[in-house]
């Protein structure tokens, strides 16, 4: 609704539309007028010292906006200087500290720098260094797992200077066997295995483990369950596994690769055995997995 209101500044007659308040100025000039806002003072600039005009009511330290941000540049100019400054000191103290070590070429004792000891650490000089990069030795081997004899140039930088396989295969053979035979490097193996699955799961995995904790139940993900078994969800006495269509061999896939019947074939051994370990094995589908059917599995 308009109606027509008077200024208590210039005394104008001017409309406005009323919102439940009374207007009292025509316009925001008059209003500070009558406030006393209006009046201005000089001030200096704190940056280039020239003098200038602005409101009362507004403290003004600098002039414009190029005065203000040229400010704080220097302000960070400063403090990176006075932080490279007691960086350098800490850096000092610390590069002081001198370790004796032992030539790996010549036998020798000596000193290194800190700060040096990430290239110089092992050799007391270049010649050393170059001798032991350059320098080689044939050496013949007998592999453990074919018993052939065979040769490899041996380094003195060399890490494993002793060769126990004449080739990849027969190296992975090894691996293999160590896996089956030697329980210790199983048990590690297993375990550094299960951490980096915790790290790296599959997006199925992931949709249920964000099914599960929404749920609100506790559960153990990657679980390693000795001896040879890595297991995707352990609920008390309750196993989930979620399978991919492809790689577990659904039937939708037939018919199937050797490699889908030899993973359809480890899973029934892995299952009979958890069975047997007092442990209930419930597979599901990448695309059957819902909550629905997470609850339906979990529902005594």
């Amino acid at each position: 609704m308009i109606k027509e209101f008077k200024c208590k500044s210039c005394g104008k007659a001017f409309a406005r539309n009323e919102h439940g308040h009374k207007c009292e100025y025509c316009s925001v000039k008059c209003q500070r007028a009558e406030e006393g806002k209006s009046a201005r003072s000089i001030f200096i600039c704190e940056y280039c010292k020239k003098p200038f005009r602005a409101l009362i009511t507004k403290h003004r330290r600098f002039c414009s906006h190029k005065c203000s941000g040229s400010t704080l540049i220097d302000l960070t100019k400063i403090w990176a200087h006075i932080d490279k400054i007691q960086f350098n000191k800490l850096n000092r103290e610390q590069n002081k500290k001198v370790t004796i070590r032992k030539c790996k070429t010549c036998g020798k004792s000596f000193e290194v720098w800190n700060c040096q000891a990430h290239r110089q650490g092992y050799y007391c000089s270049k010649k050393c260094l170059n001798s032991a990069q350059f320098t080689s030795i044939i050496k013949d081997f007998i592999c453990e797992i074919c018993g052939k004899p065979f040769t490899k140039i041996i380094r003195q930088s060399d890490k494993s200077p002793n060769k126990k396989c004449c080739s990849s295969k027969c190296h992975n053979i090894r691996m293999g066997t160590l896996y089956y035979t030697d329980p210790a490097y199983r048990e590690k193996y297993l375990v550094s295995r299960s951490t980096l699955l915790k790290f790296s799961g599959t997006k199925p995995e992931l949709k249920c483990k964000q099914i599960l904790e929404n749920i609100g139940i506790s559960f153990e993900y990657q679980l390693h369950i000795k001896p040879t078994f890595i297991v995707d969800f352990c609920i008390d006495k309750t196993i989930i596994q979620i399978d991919g269509e492809y790689w577990h061999g659904h039937p939708d896939f037939e018919p199937l690769t050797l490699r889908q019947l030899a993973q359809k074939k480890r899973d029934i051994k892995q299952d009979k055995y958890l069975t047997t370990c007092g442990y209930q094995v419930f597979r599901i589908w990448a695309n059957e997995l819902s909550e629905d059917r997470i609850k339906s599995i979990l529902s005594p």
